[in-house]
């Protein structure tokens, strides 16, 4: 028996027969049923979009948990919020200045 003939046990035909069967898709409801649903208080299945409020970033991200003094993180979320900053974007501020020897 050479190598690259793999064994068929004699059925090797009809297992290479089999075919799997091709889904058809449902079709969309028309638009007037739509309507007509949404007139008798029906509401619609598919899940309800989060409204995002920043726009994702597309750099690699980590995460990070810090344990600090309750007086020391008031201070740092008290800034996050008068400079109306996410955490991450007060962060990459620290991170700068601490790139330019300021801290």
């Amino acid at each position: 028996m050479s190598q690259d003939k793999k064994p068929s046990f004699g059925f090797g035909s009809k297992i290479a027969s089999i075919a799997p069967n091709a889904a058809d898709a449902p079709p969309p409801p028309p638009p007037e049923a739509e309507a007509v649903a949404e007139r008798h208080g029906f509401v619609a299945r598919e899940s309800e979009q989060l409204v995002r409020m920043r726009e994702p970033v597309n750099a690699a991200t980590s995460q990070i948990n810090v344990r600090a003094e309750t007086a020391d993180l008031n201070v740092f979320l008290t800034w996050c919020k008068t400079e109306r900053l996410s955490y991450r974007e007060a962060f990459k501020r620290i991170a700068a200045a601490i790139r330019k020897g300021a801290i």
